[in-house]
């Protein structure tokens, strides 16, 4: 994948937390990502300086995946993050 800035994983997350995932509220999966966005990089999406920033290749592959509701750790059409039973129990 091509080197990217965080603004564009933040449109992504964005664009994804409002459509299928939670139109009119925030998703679990776009408030984690606001967290990452704190720890990793020490702003916020809605930050003006997240277009100067290019965020490790993990973060952008790990976010980008979510965004495109591809990611085995997140609900793709509610944004909830995906609890595996150890046991194996549905």
């Amino acid at each position: 994948m091509a080197a990217c800035t965080l603004q564009t994983i933040c449109d992504a997350m964005d664009k994804y937390n409002r459509g299928a995932a939670a139109p009119g509220k925030e998703c679990a999966a776009w408030k984690s990502f606001v967290h990452d966005c704190y720890t990793h990089y020490n702003v916020s999406p809605g930050d003006g300086s997240t277009s100067e920033i290019e965020p490790s290749q993990n973060f952008a592959d790990y976010w980008l995946s979510v965004s495109r509701g591809e990611n085995a750790s997140w609900d793709p059409e509610t944004g909830a993050w995906i609890t595996i039973d150890p046991d194996g129990a549905d």
